[in-house]
């Protein structure tokens, strides 16, 4: 499914939702991706070699350079979504502080870490997918704005997770974590 900005006339966000059982390798186009394992067991190959273990229930956001293969132990049933950043930093959709998406968006090329399956957040992230993929089947006039709605609640449970998981990020230093953290609540 796609989402078209009829004012840049380009897609803003991609979802698919399908199962894997092969090995596959992806390019994130020029595009974040959070990728969210639904079912199954496998590996993340990152672009530089290191190996990632994937079990049900496991997400992972890559930056827009970040190049993976994902090798299927049991066929994976994955979701993908691909969504330019920028419309949810200089958009009229962002809810998060300006500079404290860009920072942690420049960060993300540099976490290792997946957000784990039993995690509250990533059971979260899940649940809205599934949500997502109802709203593009059933579009009326108003999907647009909640598929938007959904993208950014997907943005902040993955910097949310990270506030707390993350030894490499530090948000409670920047300029908007208070104005972040009155969001999230």
């Amino acid at each position: 499914y796609n989402l078209y900005s009829e004012q840049k006339n380009t897609v803003i966000l991609t979802i698919c939702h399908s199962v894997q059982d092969e090995k596959c390798d992806y390019v994130s186009d020029n595009s974040m991706e959070l990728l969210q394992v639904i079912e199954g067991k496998g590996r993340i190959i990152l672009h530089d070699g290191t190996t990632i273990p994937v079990n049900g229930g496991d997400a992972f956001m890559f930056d827009s350079l970040r190049k993976y293969s994902l090798i299927c132990d049991t066929p994976l049933e994955i979701f993908s979504l691909k969504f330019n950043a920028s419309d949810f930093i200089d958009g009229e959709y962002h809810v998060l502080g300006k500079k404290s998406l860009h920072h942690f968006f420049s960060q993300l090329g540099s976490l290792r870490e997946k957000m784990n399956g039993i995690h509250v957040n990533t059971r979260r992230i899940q649940e809205i997918l599934f949500l997502l993929e109802n709203e593009f089947q059933n579009k009326n006039r108003c999907s647009e704005y909640v598929i938007k709605a959904y993208v950014i609640l997907l943005i902040t449970l993955t910097v949310q997770y990270y506030f707390g998981e993350s030894d490499e990020l530090d948000f409670h230093r920047t300029a908007h974590y208070e104005a972040i953290e009155k969001t999230l609540l």
